[in-house]
């Protein structure tokens, strides 16, 4: 009886073991759902790495993994998932170009850049060796711009998987990936293309261009002025080269705009300090 036990033990253990898992990156943002029509849905991220993902779910199970490199946008990975008793991972890499054209590319390095703004922001918290006291200190922020980039991309019949469009598009303007499905999805309604099972209902062919200006923030303690951190934004004008379709504005992180905001205070506080409890004192 207690080899019987044994051996229903071990089977049981050994068949919870079996269920298919694949990695997943180490994420950095929250994921941001992207399509989801109860079958198929398509989230976005972005990685420690700052490359952007995007994952289709069909009934529950990662089918397909885009990675677009943040150093390198035209090229895309992507990643096929297969269940069944032997589970596996097709990859292969596409090409912003192999789908459409681009004109005006977009300068993908931070050379060149522009001072636009300089300021400080003062903190307190409450100082650890007195109730009645305070701890103060503060931070410099210096940012730069680039040049406004106008980069237009032309898809000819383009007959294959959401994700895979939204992909292409994002990595060929070189646009955060929640911007061009916000502008994607509007594209595709106008030219009554559904989604059927993650894939176009019928061949897409647009031009879509993006003027974006990229903002680079030099944090810098002023109490240590070795502790220092770069965080980013962006400027993006999304419109139809065509028909000029759409011209609304996004922002997209760090933005010169939100200075004297308390959100950005706090989240400028929180890429720099560790003290859970703070206030912000002034700006300079």
């Amino acid at each position: 009886m207690k080899r019987l036990l044994s051996v229903i033990l071990c089977s049981v253990i050994l068949f919870s073991l079996a269920v298919p898992a694949f990695a997943t990156p180490e994420q950095a943002s929250e994921q941001t759902i992207i399509y989801d029509d109860g079958e198929t849905k398509i989230v976005g991220y972005e990685d420690t790495q700052g490359n952007t993902i995007l994952e289709e779910y069909t009934g529950g199970q990662l089918t397909q993994r885009d990675t677009i490199l943040k150093n390198d946008p035209y090229n895309i990975q992507e990643e096929y998932f297969s269940y069944g008793s032997t589970p596996s991972i097709e990859q292969k890499t596409i090409n912003v170009l192999d789908y459409g054209t681009i004109t005006n590319p977009p300068v993908l390095t931070r050379s060149n850049l522009i001072p636009c703004h300089a300021g400080k922001i003062f903190y307190r918290t409450p100082d650890d060796y007195s109730p009645t006291a305070y701890y103060e200190y503060s931070l410099d922020c210096v940012c730069y711009k680039t040049p406004e980039i106008q980069t237009t991309y032309t898809v000819t019949n383009f007959a294959g998987k959401l994700i895979t469009l939204v992909g292409l598009i994002a990595g060929s303007l070189n646009a955060p990936f929640t911007i061009i499905n916000a502008f994607l999805s509007q594209i595709l309604w106008s030219l009554g293309i559904g989604i059927v099972s993650g894939a176009l209902s019928k061949p897409f062919s647009d031009t879509l261009s993006c003027k974006a200006t990229e903002y680079t923030w030099e944090l810098t303690d002023r109490g240590n002025r070795y502790h220092t951190k770069n965080v980013y934004g962006g400027k993006y004008v999304i419109n139809d080269a065509l028909s000029n379709r759409n011209g609304e504005t996004y922002y997209d992180g760090y933005v010169p705009g939100d200075w004297g905001k308390q959100s950005l205070a706090v989240l400028f506080h929180n890429e720099m300090f560790s003290y859970t409890i703070f206030d912000v004192v002034r700006w300079g």
